[in-house]
């Protein structure tokens, strides 16, 4: 368990035991980094979770599948991380997180790419905050604006408005289908 205890079946008398060790500097806690992750198309597309350390680079990863799914990554150890969590046709997004004597619970969501305001749908509202944003009237920023770099040339540009709006009227796509 999480305080440095095992379950065993012992070999003496057959019954489920429990070993005690004990530490001088007390119980070790196990501690977990994990979460829910929502995404959005396919159930079955894999959805990939990588968790590493700043200073070692130690790596974690696990894949899972679903729009739906919850990530865990067990015996952490305090430290600095980046969780990066990506899927087919979405924008990985990646989170600085600190492990500090605690577990930690990290809810993920993951857009669409060309899904400007996360709501699982291209639409209208996607292409016309992108227009605006090449109009210089708002700015997108974080992961909003890396959502509406379609093309990934590390630019908004006309192109990417120009490739949402086809996609929304169903004339080219952008890899997902359109919805209306």
């Amino acid at each position: 368990d999480e305080y440095g205890y095992t379950t065993y079946t012992c070999s003496v008398c057959a019954e489920s035991c429990v070993a005690d060790y004990t530490d001088p500097l007390g119980p070790v806690k196990k501690i977990t980094v994990g979460g829910k992750i929502t995404s959005f198309m396919s159930e079955t597309d894999e959805i990939t979770v990588t968790l590493q350390n700043d200073a070692s680079g130690e790596t974690y990863q696990v894949v899972l599948q679903g729009t739906e799914a919850t990530y865990i990554f067990e015996n952490i150890a305090d430290g600095d991380y980046i969780l990066t969590v990506s899927k087919n046709n979405h924008v990985t997004r990646s989170y600085e997180i600190t492990v500090d004597g605690e577990s930690l619970t990290q809810d993920v969501k993951i857009h669409l790419k060309g899904d400007v305001n996360g709501d699982g749908r291209i639409m209208v509202t996607d292409y016309s905050a992108i227009l605006r944003h090449v109009k210089k009237t708002t700015t997108l920023e974080g992961y909003e604006l890396i959502c509406a770099d379609v093309n990934g040339d590390g630019r908004v540009m006309v192109t990417d408005y120009s490739a949402v709006l086809r996609h929304v009227k169903k004339t080219a796509t952008l890899g997902v289908p359109s919805i209306r």
